[in-house]
């Protein structure tokens, strides 16, 4: 679905006419990062806000819509060639996830995770080896996609390793709570990653306890840490005991009451529940100091959870106890299989329980009717924890195994999308149902002709226990999105697209093998595809000059020989391509590319290399058609620079100033981001004292009619080869230009005049074959070779 942004339509706001300085400044603080060929700038005012049009003539601003990159959203706006389209990043709450099941083998840890905690934003998973001597707490920042180690046994934390594995967690608030399990070993943990010893027992008791088997606390009202808690625990004498605290875990006392080993405790609102080891089901109303017996069944039960005051459920070998009626009374159901059911959870009206030998049943109407889910087929992995919300599930066990399932077709997020000029409408893009953070997609470029938007979009592939959830290069076309993968998919590694040819057949990014973003070319074939292929310095070298399986193979990046030799033959990652796709531009760093300098490259030039010392470190980040002006920035990008074929490399500041003949007085140019198709406008940021500030700089401001006409006859023309369209951009629209099509045999076949900057040759009724195509003006005329393929 579209989204339309309330605001002022655009249609008709902006003037086509060109600047009257040859650099002009944003009034206030402005970051351009994009610019079309009537010299209108889109840009954002600062980290994830909105995007703007700037229109430097009538220095007006006009907010509309989308969202700039910083803290986890990626992307930049940009125009499509004629500037009624810019391709950008934006809010959507209609990005589609999937709904299918998700696995994830923690391979380091071969461990029973045998219990999902949410405390905050944030979840925590604990884990037991089998003998209960080691242990691990996991975290994911990411509603349980992804999981990385928080601590180990093997970890010293507070001066002392852990000592065993972890069976109870509980949380005091949203920043700190207990962790226990065997060897008597109980923690006090924080999430910024800090543990402590502690010790929980009550005053003059000094038995040794074995297993701290559950921890609960009822939290407060407004996050403040929670009053009363619960800790059920077994002492190596074979006894057990709650111990349960009212000042926040300063000190406990021992309960009464408690009818077997606790197993499990829980609460509802201010009751405390627990199931034990002997089959007794009870209950506490006074903070857990004393405790009563609700139901009793003789067999072991493993857990009990409350939905609310009335309904609730507690689980154990075969069977599931259910009450409606807060606790009076119970009746034994059996969802199907003889198995342990080790945890449940609950959202709406849906109860999910799961149980050994992978099983996982459900219930709408509290267990008078079961529906067997299957997870996986075929996988009777051990299912011991359960977690829910509103939009996801998160289901742990034995050996390291997660399993995730989203449950809803969609949420709110940040994803690529399209913005409509004229219209003054959003429409978000397909993602492939997985997000990082909040982010599906990001936007980074658009075709020249408005058709294929390229970026990047989240996908998921488990390849150790790092990450399951990586960006892939994409490219979105009116078929929808198309996944351009990763030559190294296998261990994860990531791609990005940053800009395409205009009509989308060349897109340019990069590929990611170790860290260092590798240059990396996707090219159209004819399935309708993309072809991806890594780029070297020595026009001889292929890929199947090099090992890569090195890369493959040796994930933690300990090998080193093969780093240096792939070091020393790729070019940097890629951040342009000329609009006919023939010219490709991307980055050069003497630490960790073929190239210490900023690079071009064509199929008949091979690699130029634009500063010829080699010592400059940056990227190219746009150029015109034939690359004969390219600009980019040096270093971490606060240093831009152009190159020209006929005086090489300059500082963008020096430039300015010598070759423009422009003050620049108290601004100091930081950064150039992208040029106009034409080949006219360049725009980017720059500083006045610490202010920050957006600049556009007409190349062609003020040169004389003799000059004019030698760039009026430099046209853009492209697609070459061409379909239908030929497009033929100028710099100026006061000109009178002659553009005439002709044949080998030197006849005209089509022909137009023309004063206006962008321009149209309809090709579709001209036979396929080479062609010559003459622009003139003012006396001037340069000629193109133009092959038509139909």
């Amino acid at each position: 679905m579209k989204q339309k942004h309330s605001l002022l339509t655009l249609v008709g706001i902006f003037s086509a006419s060109m600047l009257s300085a040859q650099v002009t400044f944003s009034e206030i603080q402005f970051f351009p990062t994009g610019v079309n060929n009537e010299g209108i700038v889109v840009g954002h005012k600062d980290q994830n806000t909105s995007q703007y049009l700037w229109d430097p003539v009538a220095q007006e601003m006009t907010e509309i819509g989308g969202i700039s990159a910083g803290n986890n959203v990626g992307g930049v706006a940009q125009f499509s060639d004629d500037g009624k389209r810019i391709a950008s990043t934006m809010p959507s709450n209609e990005i589609a996830v999937s709904s299918a099941w998700e696995k994830n083998v923690m391979n380091d840890y071969d461990l029973t995770f045998n219990g999902i905690y949410q405390p905050a934003s944030e979840m925590y998973a604990i884990g037991s080896s089998t003998n209960g001597q080691t242990g691990a707490i996991l975290r994911s920042m990411n509603k349980g996609k992804t999981w990385r180690v928080f601590a180990t046994s093997s970890q010293e934390n507070g001066g002392t390793p852990f000592t065993g594995g972890f069976e109870a967690m509980g949380w005091l608030n949203w920043a700190q709570g207990l962790v226990g399990g065997h060897n008597g070993a109980i923690y006090t943990v924080k999430s910024n990653g800090t543990c402590a010893v502690f010790d929980p027992h009550p005053e003059g008791n000094t038995k040794e306890v074995k297993t701290y088997w559950s921890i609960d606390f009822i939290p407060q009202a407004g996050g403040n840490a929670a009053l009363y808690g619960a800790i059920g625990l077994e002492y190596k004498d074979g006894g057990y005991a709650v111990w349960v605290t009212n000042d926040s875990g300063d000190t406990f006392q021992e309960a009464t009451g408690v009818a077997g080993c606790p197993v499990h405790i829980s609460h509802f609102a201010d009751a405390f529940y627990m199931v034990t080891r002997n089959g007794h089901i009870q209950t506490s109303t006074d903070n857990g100091l004393t405790w009563k017996d609700l139901y009793t069944e003789g067999m072991t039960l493993h857990r009990i959870k409350f939905i609310d005051e009335d309904n609730g459920m507690a689980l154990g070998l075969k069977y599931v106890y259910v009450t409606t009626d807060g606790g009076k009374n119970w009746t034994k159901t059996e969802p199907g299989p003889i198995v342990d059911w080790n945890d449940l959870c609950y959202v709406d009206n849906t109860v999910t329980i799961v149980g050994s030998k992978g099983s996982v049943y459900e219930t709408t109407d509290m267990g008078k009717n079961w529906k067997k889910i299957v997870v996986e087929e075929g996988d009777e992995t051990g299912l011991y924890a359960a977690i829910a919300s509103d939009t996801e599930i998160n289901i742990s066990g034995a050996h390291g195994t997660f399993y995730r399932q989203g449950k809803v077709n969609n949420v709110s997020g940040y994803a690529a999308g399209i913005y409509d000029v004229e219209a003054d409408e959003w429409t978000p893009l397909e993602s492939l149902g997985y997000l990082s953070g909040e982010t599906a997609s990001s936007a980074y470029s658009i075709s020249g002709d408005g058709k294929v938007t390229v970026g990047n979009v989240y996908a998921y592939k488990k390849y150790n226990d790092a990450s399951a959830i990586h960006s892939h290069a994409a490219a979105w076309n009116e078929s929808g999105i198309i996944d351009l993968g990763s030559k190294f998919d296998d261990i994860n590694r990531n791609t990005m697209a940053y800009k395409t040819s205009y009509d989308g057949s060349v897109v340019v990014g990069w590929q990611d093998m170790f860290g260092p973003w590798f240059a990396s070319v996707w090219r159209k074939n004819e399935t309708g595809g993309y072809d991806q292929s890594l780029m070297f310095k020595d026009p001889n070298k292929t890929e199947d000059d090099f090992d890569f399986s090195y890369v493959t193979d040796d994930v933690n990046g300990t090998h080193m020989p093969w780093k240096e030799e792939l070091t020393d033959n790729l070019l940097g990652y890629c951040n342009a391509v000329s609009s006919d796709g023939k010219w490709i531009g991307g980055t050069g760093s003497g630490n960790w590319y073929a190239t210490g300098s900023p690079w071009i490259w064509s199929k008949e030039t091979g690699v130029i290399i634009l500063d010829e010392t080699e010592s400059l470190d940056g990227t190219v980040s746009d150029m015109n058609n034939d690359a004969t002006v390219v600009v980019g920035w040096a270093g971490g990008g606060t240093s831009p620079w152009i190159w020209t074929k006929e005086k090489g490399f300059e500082n963008l500041n020096t430039y300015v100033t010598e070759t423009l003949k422009y003050d620049l007085g108290e601004y100091y140019l930081c950064s150039v981001y992208d040029m106009s198709p034409n080949g006219r406008y360049i725009a980017g940021w720059c500083m006045k004292g610490m202010g920050k500030y957006g600049y556009v700089i007409d190349l062609k401001s003020g040169v004389g009619i003799e000059s004019a006409a030698l760039d009026q006859c430099k046209a853009a023309v492209y697609p070459n080869p061409v379909s239908t369209e030929l497009h033929i951009d100028f710099p100026f629209d006061n000109i009178d230009t002659q553009v005439r099509l002709l044949d080998l045999q030197g006849r005209v076949v089509k022909e137009m005049r023309t004063s206006s900057i962008n321009n149209v040759m309809n090709l579709s009724d001209v036979n396929s074959g080479f062609y010559i195509l003459d622009v003139a003006a003012e006396g001037v005329h340069k000629t193109f070779k133009i092959e038509v393929a139909h």
